[in-house]
């Protein structure tokens, strides 16, 4: 004879194998659907933070020109996609003419060189002024004659007005908006 206390009943037991892994495969899934997802936020926040850098590296090129009273450039190559800030070291010559060299004894020094990410790529570099300020460029060119972008920023803190758009592997867009006179940057995203 037994007695209800004494004996545990089959309630009591806990749970059975199979509920357990009926539980895990529906913990699986759901976690098989949201990793995915995951991998997207972590990509947007990176590419984030190198637009970032970049519009930092302007804010640098720009301090920079004016702190030692030269002329200095943000060069962007798109081929390698990578940047790079240069003072430009060579005699500044005015009223130049399209295609010339801006700079007598030309002497770049590099001060900060970066590559992008290998899904983040300069996609189009747009000058939005109609005539460079120091006259080596007219209109709206894109790359100067060896393939390299450059944003110029001059020892009075001006410097090109441009719209930097890059692209990802996903053709996702964003542009960096150079407000050239007052060294401002932002970012847009599409």
């Amino acid at each position: 004879m037994t007695r209800r206390g004494i004996i545990p009943s089959r309630s009591s037991h806990g749970f059975t194998l199979i509920e357990i892994i009926v539980v895990l495969l529906i913990l699986a899934v759901a976690a098989s659907l949201v990793v995915p997802s995951m991998k997207g936020i972590g990509r947007h926040r990176e590419i984030q933070i190198e637009l970032r850098r970049l519009a930092l590296a302007v804010k640098l090129t720009r301090s920079r020109a004016i702190t030692i009273n030269r002329p200095c450039a943000l060069i962007l190559d798109p081929k390698n996609n990578s940047y790079r800030v240069e003072t430009l070291q060579g005699k500044v010559v005015e009223g130049q003419t399209e295609g010339s060299s801006l700079y007598e004894g030309m002497q770049d020094r590099t001060i900060l060189e970066r590559t992008l990410p290998v899904f983040l790529h300069f996609h189009r570099l747009e000058r939005m002024d109609t005539a460079w300020r120091r006259g080596s460029y007219q209109g709206k060119d894109q790359e100067d004659m060896d393939g390299l972008w450059r944003i110029h920023f001059w020892p009075d803190g001006t410097g090109d007005d441009v719209t930097l758009q890059l692209r990802t592997d996903e053709k996702s867009s964003y542009k960096l908006r150079i407000y050239g006179l007052i060294g401002r940057t932002e970012i847009y995203e599409g």
